[in-house]
């Protein structure tokens, strides 16, 4: 079978779990793959290495015109060179009426309920009634979103396939040893809180404030590192005046220091106000980091009761589990006992 990925527009923050599943379609398959890319794109690794690549030419004047700039004739073009193809993306306007043999990934539901955080031409109920209903087959990362679809979109059961994140490779526990390393570069050799920070709009402030809480009932030598990408959408300005500022840590790290940060630290934090993919979540589950997380169904769907459950949007709760989690070292080993349980 030939296999034809959508390599075009890729939401950063769905990048793993789209790398994810496109190599288990294509071990299930032993299928040869072509990625296909608009004219709009670049394809870097590890896209790239999955296969050969097709670019779509740049839209004419009447492609223009068209909602998804004639990308659709192009993909129908490929499918055609190719008779009894699949065709995968997780894009809602890329998926077809007229073309056979179609697999959508839906990797958020969100925009359901946070429709200001999305682009609303592309993400809303009528584009992905539509997508859904013109897919052979849907995949979606949690039991969660399996029940909206049947129930808000009336999709068959049948219909939907659950693909379960998967862990990075670099998600595992570190040594005494390997810590004391991180801990001695990255946070002055002291005991310290992560936060991979996801991209909403409050949330590095919102850690400064639960922070400052923390310090004002422990006065620990307790250091926050916070882990950021290139579009953290934040005001890290906050952090000029902030009171304690020489206790944080703004880093940009590659996947493997990443893990290693998360691996080494005392607790993760990651509260949020929508989660769809929380690899923050089952990466510290795999590295056995005790974690505060939000109360939120995908997110208790993946961690159980192995992690501390907080609101996002309240500061006081946050700070308490960070208290919490210091004072009571049982409590800790306990919540590293439940990780290793899920973690086999």
């Amino acid at each position: 079978m030939e296999l034809l990925l959508d390599a075009s527009a890729i939401n950063i923050e769905e990048r793993q779990y789209i790398l994810q599943v496109y190599k288990s379609i294509i071990y299930k398959d032993s299928a040869s793959v072509t990625l296909i890319v608009d004219n709009g794109s670049d394809i870097h690794t590890p896209f790239s290495d999955l296969g050969k690549v097709a670019q779509a030419p740049r839209p004419s004047l009447l492609d223009k015109l068209k909602a998804d700039g004639g990308f659709g004739d192009f993909v129908s073009k490929a499918i055609k060179k190719a008779p009894g193809a699949r065709w995968v993306t997780s894009h809602p306007l890329h998926i077809y009426s007229n073309t056979a043999n179609q697999l959508f990934l839906v990797t958020n539901l969100e925009f359901l309920h946070h429709p200001s955080a999305f682009d609303k031409k592309v993400y809303n109920k009528k584009n992905f009634s539509a997508a859904v209903q013109n897919a052979d087959l849907v995949i979606t990362p949690s039991e969660h979103y399996k029940a909206i679809l049947i129930n808000d979109f009336k999709l068959p059961e049948a219909k939907i396939q659950v693909e379960k994140l998967q862990p990075s490779a670099f998600a595992k526990p570190l040594s005494w040893e390997d810590k004391q390393q991180v801990k001695d570069k990255y946070a002055v050799g002291k005991d310290y809180f992560v936060s991979i920070i996801s991209g909403e709009k409050h949330e590095f402030v919102n850690l400064l404030k639960a922070f400052t809480i923390f310090k004002k009932w422990q006065q620990s030598s307790m250091q926050l590192i916070i882990i950021h990408g290139e579009n953290a959408h934040q005001d890290f300005s906050k952090l000029d005046t902030y009171k304690h500022k020489s206790d944080v840590h703004l880093l940009q790290l590659s996947e493997e220091e990443k893990l290693q940060v998360l691996a080494s630290a005392y607790a993760c934090m990651h509260a949020v106000t929508y989660e769809s993919l929380p690899f923050a979540v089952i990466n510290a589950i795999f590295c056995e980091t005790p974690i505060i997380t939000s109360d939120l169904p995908p997110i208790k769907e993946l961690a159980g009761d192995a992690a501390l459950y907080t609101s996002a949007t309240n500061v006081e709760d946050i700070s308490r589990n960070m208290i919490n989690i210091y004072k009571d070292e049982t409590l800790r080993k306990k919540q590293v006992e439940k990780m290793r349980e899920l973690a086999k």
